[in-house]
């Protein structure tokens, strides 16, 4: 039970703690030249000041944690 109380108390204190940004978001292709130069599609998130397309990252801010997921047989 104390575990359970100490879990939500930390997920709640993140939460408050936590900065809203807003998303920027730009595709990039990726060429594979040892795979034929296969064209890799590529979406790429971040945290702006501004919503967008192609928009500069937030401003201030000099580092932001990186997430990578990648889905495919061959990818």
């Amino acid at each position: 039970m104390r575990s359970l109380l100490f879990l939500i108390f930390l997920m709640v204190s993140l939460a408050l703690t936590a900065q809203t940004y807003n998303v920027g978001q730009r595709s990039i292709a990726f060429i594979d030249e040892q795979r034929s130069n296969r064209t890799i599609s590529t979406d790429v998130y971040y945290p702006s000041d501004v919503n967008g397309t192609n928009v500069a990252v937030a401003n201030g801010v000099v580092k932001f944690p990186v997430v990578v997921f990648g889905h495919g047989f061959v990818i």
